[in-house]
């Protein structure tokens, strides 16, 4: 698999040979691109295995996951449709989301997955989309549906894979908190910002 960082052109390449493709990059960047099989969200910042917290002006992060790929079905989903994406996922690979950093929907899908249909029956993985901290406000994290080139700042995209023959997907989970000892902390509302907080 080809993870990589590429200018326009290269991924011009890359798309008009059929290749199958996951992007991050910047949003006038990726609305430049041509149909094709891929799925986009705007990023600011990449890491390769050489370097991390790179912000490429110009350029377009890339995952050509096509040597492992027999089909794919690339969905948009909102809020109300989300929570089927576990049942339309194929039975013999994984599904790839991008989500728009703090969207109404980012906000359902950290509350809500877990009591999706069949939750983690498929493997799931994927990131959030966002923007430059200098253009927080200015800007809206976005996701791309390459196959029809429409770009959302509400809803998600899902590119369902489906393996070829021989090959599998193992997703683990690493965590690098745990609880201790200390005060406990009760919030009064979920979300990802608070004013008010309980201690003990």
């Amino acid at each position: 698999m080809l993870q990589d960082i590429l200018s326009i052109a290269e991924v011009e390449q890359h798309i008009a040979a059929g290749r199958t493709l996951l992007l991050a990059g910047e949003e006038a960047l990726l609305a430049q691109l041509p149909t094709g099989n891929w799925v986009g969200g705007t990023s600011p910042f990449f890491i390769t295995t050489q370097q991390c917290g790179l912000t490429p002006q110009g350029k377009i992060f890339v995952s050509d996951i096509s040597d492992i790929v027999q089909h794919i079905e690339i969905k948009i989903y909102s809020q109300d449709t989300l929570p089927n994406v576990y049942n339309d996922a194929g039975e013999k690979g994984f599904s790839f989301i991008i989500i728009p950093g703090g969207s109404a929907l980012h906000a359902s899908f950290a509350l809500n997955g877990p009591n999706y249909a069949n939750f983690a029956s498929q493997p799931l993985v994927g990131w959030i989309s966002g923007v430059h901290p200098d253009n927080l406000g200015v800007q809206t994290p976005k996701i791309c549906n390459g196959q029809t080139g429409q770009m959302s700042d509400q809803e998600a995209v899902v590119m369902h894979v489906t393996l070829v023959a021989g090959k599998t997907v193992d997703v683990g989970i690493i965590n690098i908190f745990e609880p201790d000892n200390g005060d406990i902390l009760t919030f009064p509302n979920n979300g990802f910002t608070c004013s008010d907080v309980a201690v003990n």
